[in-house]
């Protein structure tokens, strides 16, 4: 069987080229993001350096422990209490310390998400002054080199206010932050809050001095105070995500693009088995002969692949840093097992593709072996039914489940991408169903002869139109998905709105107020809140302190009731109005509010509203701006930028993240090649097998160009069906997003159909579809001057 295979993919090695480039492709992106998984997995622990010269550091213990009926639980405060003054009296005895305090500070025009801390603290994180020297006065501070000069008048905002100061000294760059350095006197005025206290004893005598009031680092767990871990955290987070997403989704397309071209070849060859079987082959030998050629070309793909992934996981490395999805100081190593796990799952992924072919070719008879026709038996085998059924409900279930259940879920895009995924497998199963109506409305369009063949090979135009299905309809599905949740985002927020990292001070929202068109602002301030559900387990809920709460939809009560003892909340809640409940606040204060109304989720999640009392230290990074009747929205968004000028920047839509955008941006990318060569494969094998046709075209009187135009009204009529069916896909997500986001909102948003990339996918589809079939066309040679 072995040899026969050899000999099938020898002679027919036009058909299977294709396969085994995606093949490759696929097993090169598995190895590639195997190898960078591991080198987010294994990185190396970086050393501490905001308290790198400090043995010992002891830092706030912002936990929050409820008792509940399963016991006491534990979470981090979103807000730091700060040290308690005993603890920080505790330390000192023991030997000299240095009080750090760190909170937001920024130079008037400079860069955003700066801080302020006490000269003290410099030299624990190593900094160095590379011009004047350290500040002496309450009215001078230390700036980053390259912000000022040494000596001149420079202004500094921080949460609360906005003041002068003399630069005294410059320090040289770190990487971990850049910070403005006031006297100790001058940082404990501005932030009173400790946040924490370096000491040179002994760690064991610090911890048992503390006990279990705050958290003692030393050590290598001095790392995880440093300003940048979380993000690096994050970072790595999202570089897993987005390699193993575009590893899942390049597998998936693999599968797929084999899976159908080993199908396809199999009707093709159906006399071919025929005779095998009519000269002694059993069904079992016939099986394994197609599963060999699958395991031949799994063996050859999976090979190449591996010999691409090194350099490609270095590419993505370098990608993944350049465009901020990995830390900067982010690099792979070389492991030996993404390797054999991208050569194994490539092997797997082509057998997977091949059983269900290698089964219908063992069903063929040999009497099949005497038969010479163009009609197709049956277009849908018992297994391909069976499947294609099982896959539909499967989808059916992932579009109506969030509706019915959980709308927000419908926005995530662990939700979209397997329902879009599960989608276009259904109906690429049961394309030969909807191919004769679809081939008879459009073969108005494309001609006679294109129709007939379209209905008399029904099969065979499926399986020529799904890769045209996929690539379009991967696009279409994704991308509206996630323009329409953008658009509604925008929606949902209305009119202007202004954020800074920094804060804005009393001073920024009073210019805000001041600026002409202004009717009124909404002072917004991020926080969190801390509930027990079912009396069993505590959830951290978003919330935000507001002046007002928004114009969001009110589900009950009345939202514009809120003060100081009451809150607003969403339905995810499950409180109901008058209902008086316990929570706790950012940095763990209890309260008991009265819940005066209950409003929608949202698109983004409302979560609950409090008034700006219980904001705690959060500062003001987010100020809603209502514009007066008949003002003009540009000439205010250009007011309200120059209000907080170097302090926020103006936003007037809510958009996906960078990270998501360019991860969807590979995945999709990365999908649309692999069934590029799908559709290049599909398109050549039918043109090899269609010869005869092309012959009996010329003998029937048709010149070449007559010919041309056949095949070429052909490729139009199976590229304009794979087009239709993946807009029914396309419209059935968007259904049922847009029913989601009515449940959500209350509201009828439109669903945004991003046409310029969603066209531009589908003119490729068209066009490598119709240059594949004229290319590879006998008559395109006849064309030049000879009939049959």
């Amino acid at each position: 069987m072995l040899t026969v295979a050899l000999s099938t993919l020898r002679s027919r090695w036009t058909t299977f080229v294709t396969t085994v480039l995606t093949l490759t492709l696929g097993v090169a992106l598995i190895a590639a993001a195997g190898v960078v998984i591991a080198g987010t997995v294994t990185a190396p622990d970086r050393p501490p350096r905001r308290y790198a010269t400090a043995p010992v550091v002891v830092t706030p213990l912002d936990e929050l422990r409820v008792r509940t009926a399963n016991g006491v639980r534990v979470l981090p405060l979103a807000e730091s209490r700060g040290l308690p003054s005993e603890v920080v009296t505790r330390v000192a005895e023991l030997g000299p310390v240095v009080i750090d305090r760190v909170f937001p500070a920024g130079l008037a025009g400079g860069d955003s998400g700066m801080v302020g801390r006490p000269w003290a603290a410099a030299r624990l994180g190593k900094y160095r002054l590379v011009a004047g020297r350290e500040p002496r006065r309450t009215t001078e501070v230390v700036v980053p080199d390259g912000g000022a000069a040494v000596g001149a008048t420079v202004t500094v905002s921080t949460a609360d206010e906005t003041r002068r100061y003399t630069v005294a000294g410059l320090t040289g760059p770190v990487r971990f932050e850049r910070a403005v350095f006031f006297t100790d006197a001058e940082a404990a005025r501005l932030s009173p809050r400790v946040d924490a206290v370096a000491s040179r004893a002994a760690p064991a005598s610090v911890r048992a001095s503390v006990g279990d009031d705050a958290l003692v680092s030393a050590g290598s767990r001095r790392r995880a105070l440093d300003p940048d871990h979380r993000a690096d955290t994050e970072a790595l987070v999202a570089a897993n995500a987005v390699v193993g997403t575009a590893a899942g989704v390049s597998g998936f397309v693999a599968v797929f693009v084999i899976a159908s071209t080993f199908a396809y070849a199999v009707a093709t060859r159906r006399r071919e088995l025929a005779l095998l079987r009519t000269s002694g082959a059993t069904p079992g030998q016939v099986r394994r002969s197609v599963m060999a050629e699958g395991l031949l070309l799994g063996v050859i793909g999976s090979a190449a692949g591996c010999a691409l992934g090194g350099p490609l996981a270095r590419r993505a490395a370098t990608w993944l840093v350049g465009n901020g999805l990995a830390p900067p100081w982010f690099t792979v190593a070389h492991p030996r097992w993404p390797f054999v796990v991208a050569f194994g799952a490539g092997v797997l992924t082509a057998l997977l593709g091949v059983v269900a072919a290698a089964h219908r070719a063992g069903r063929i008879r040999p009497v099949e072996a005497l038969r010479e026709t163009a009609v197709e038996a049956a277009p849908l085998t018992p297994g391909r039914w069976l499947f294609g059924l099982a896959t539909a409900a499967g989808a059916v279930f992932m579009l109506v489940e969030p509706v019915v259940a959980a709308p927000a879920e419908a926005l995530g895009r662990k939700h979209y991408l397997p329902a879009t995924m599960l989608l276009l497998v259904a109906i690429a199963l049961l394309a030969p169903l909807v191919v004769p109506p679809l081939a008879r409305l459009l073969g108005t369009v494309t001609g006679l002869l294109a129709r007939q063949a379209a209905l008399t090979a029904s099969r065979r135009t499926a399986a020529m139109a799904v890769p045209v299905l996929l690539t379009a309809g991967l696009t279409g599905c994704v991308l509206t998905t996630t323009a329409t949740i953008d658009a509604a985002k925008a929606a949902e927020n209305g009119g202007l709105a202004v954020s800074s990292d920094l804060g804005l001070g009393p001073d920024a929202v009073a210019r805000l107020r001041a600026v002409p068109g202004v009717q009124s602002v909404n002072v917004v301030r991020p926080t969190a809140i801390y509930a027990v559900d079912d009396d069993a387990a505590v959830v951290r809920h978003t919330a935000r302190a507001v002046d007002r709460v928004p114009g969001v939809p009110v589900l009950a009560g009345d939202p514009s009731a809120l003060d100081d003892g009451s809150i607003v909340v969403d339905a995810e809640f499950g409180w109901t109005v008058g209902e008086r409940v316990q929570v706790w606040l950012a940095d763990g204060s209890p309260r008991s509010f009265r819940v005066v109304a209950v409003v929608r989720e949202g698109v983004g999640g409302n979560g609950a509203f409090v008034t700006g009392r219980h904001a705690g230290k959060a500062v003001v990074s987010w100020v809603e701006v209502d514009l007066a009747p008949g003002a003009s929205r540009a000439e205010v968004a250009r007011g309200v930028e120059v209000a907080v000028r170097g302090r926020g920047e103006v936003a007037t839509t809510e958009t996906s993240p960078p990270a998501r955008t360019l991860g969807l941006q590979v995945i999709l990318g990365l999908a649309t090649v692999l069934a590029v060569l799908s559709i290049i494969g599909t398109t050549v094998m039918a043109a090899r097998d269609r010869r005869g046709e092309s012959e009996l075209l010329g003998l029937a009187g048709a010149t070449p160009l007559q010919v041309v135009r056949a095949k070429a009204a052909e490729a139009l009529l199976v590229s304009g069906l794979g087009l239709v069916l993946a807009a029914a896909a396309t419209a059935l997500l968007g259904a049922s997003l847009w029913v989601c986001l009515w449940r959500l909102t209350g509201q009828p948003l439109p669903v945004v159909v991003p046409w310029a990339p969603v066209g531009s996918v589908a003119a490729v589809c068209v066009g490598v579809t119709l240059v594949s079939a004229l290319g590879a066309s006998p008559a395109r040679r006849r064309a030049l001057g000879r009939r049959a």
